[in-house]
């Protein structure tokens, strides 16, 4: 919470804002940008500590592990899930300010508060965002659709088809 008191307080020399978003009414903006960075750092935690662990459980037992610890999985599932929108909404927020503040601005030969990101910078971060948010096959949307698949395959409702290969697969093994 520490970042959130600085900017209340109205320091942002360290912060990397642009300009315009260090003026009191971008007061949202900067909430994006936090919420951003808390979704990002919440998701690799669950990414890379929480699900490293059902990753092993599946690369050991496969689907069949998957489906007896889908009690616990699902609910991890849903917290990445929930994360990722949170994250998708706040970048959403964050390239609509962007587009209003500096490119539209710009477009319309406005002057626009200093500091401003140079033209590579600007192009770099809209190529990113097309890949990462709004592309139609971006980051975000695929990482969604593989965790609803994720949970799918591990539905428990599946156990007995999963049951009946293993069965076949040992019935080949004899």
């Amino acid at each position: 919470h520490c970042v959130r008191e600085e900017f209340a307080a109205g320091h942002f020399k360290l912060s990397g804002l642009a300009g315009p978003f260090r003026e009191p009414q971008q007061q949202e903006t900067r909430e994006n940008l936090l919420v951003a960075v808390e979704s990002l750092y919440d998701l690799l935690y669950l990414l890379g500590e929480v699900l490293l662990h059902f990753h092993r459980i599946s690369d050991s037992l496969g689907d069949y592990g998957m489906i007896r610890v889908s009690l616990w999985l699902h609910p991890c599932l849903d917290s990445v899930i929930e994360k990722v929108q949170r994250l998708q909404a706040s970048l959403k927020g964050l390239s609509k300010a962007v587009d209003a503040e500096l490119v539209i601005a710009k477009a319309r030969g406005r002057t626009v508060k200093k500091p401003l990101p140079s033209d590579r910078m600007s192009s770099r971060a809209h190529a990113a965002v097309e890949r990462a948010l709004v592309g139609q096959d971006c980051h975000l949307s695929a990482l969604l659709h593989t965790l609803e698949e994720l949970k799918t395959r591990s539905s428990p409702e599946r156990l007995p088809h999963v049951v009946e290969g293993l069965g076949d697969a040992c019935v080949q093994l004899q």
